[in-house]
C-alpha cells in the first residue's frame, strides 16, 4: 500500500490522512483502498 501512497507524498500535496476501515482519505479528496485507488 505504501507504493500507492508514496506518489502522492512526492507530489508535495498537503495531505490530511484519515484511515477509515481499509481506505485512506486524503485532504484533496483522493481515496485509496487496499486493493484499488479511487479518485
Amino acid at each position: 500500500m505504501l507504493s500507492q501512497i508514496r506518489p502522492h507524498l512526492q507530489q508535495g500535496k498537503s495531505i490530511q490522512v484519515d484511515i477509515i476501515g481499509t481506505s485512506i482519505h486524503f485532504a484533496d479528496g483522493t481515496q485509496i483502498g487496499l486493493v484499488s485507488e479511487k479518485k
